[in-house]
């Protein structure tokens, strides 16, 4: 689990580098590819790391601040948590779990500034993931 202090650290560290807080920037800027898709009804995104390459797909029926929001939210999968698991799919349901708590932080911080209040209780996004073995804090998701 990473300190939201430790959060806020890291989107300015971030940001100072790549001289942005721009999700669509900063996605570009960290080869993380993004695939605007149509997603089922529920779904807002998948998060998938293969090898050396890392995929967002993100749902572009949404408006343009809930896209923004979603790849923000991305970005905080890929900084935070792509060593501990390849996959994370985003839903539409109550109950994130850490991982998914410490995304929707970072997706705040760099869309409203490290400076900032801590971000409010989850709405849309508090999706779900695969966690690694044993995990027994994390929330988990079928196999596909």
């Amino acid at each position: 689990m990473v300190k939201m202090g430790d959060i806020q650290q890291i989107v300015a560290h971030i940001v100072h580098t790549y001289g942005t807080s721009d999700p669509y920037q900063l996605s570009q800027k960290l080869n993380l590819h993004l695939i605007p898709s149509r997603t089922p009804s529920g779904l807002w995104g998948v998060f998938v790391c293969y090898a050396e390459e890392a995929f967002f797909s993100y749902d572009i029926t949404a408006s343009a601040t809930q896209q923004s929001e979603y790849i923000a939210h991305g970005l905080g999968h890929y900084l935070l948590h792509r060593q501990y698991s390849s996959l994370f799919i985003e839903l539409d349901e109550p109950g994130p779990s850490v991982w998914e708590a410490e995304a929707r932080e970072f997706a705040h911080y760099l869309r409203f500034g490290a400076g900032c209040t801590r971000p409010p209780a989850p709405n849309m996004m508090s999706g779900t993931h695969h966690s690694p073995p044993g995990d027994s804090d994390r929330d988990r998701t079928p196999a596909m």
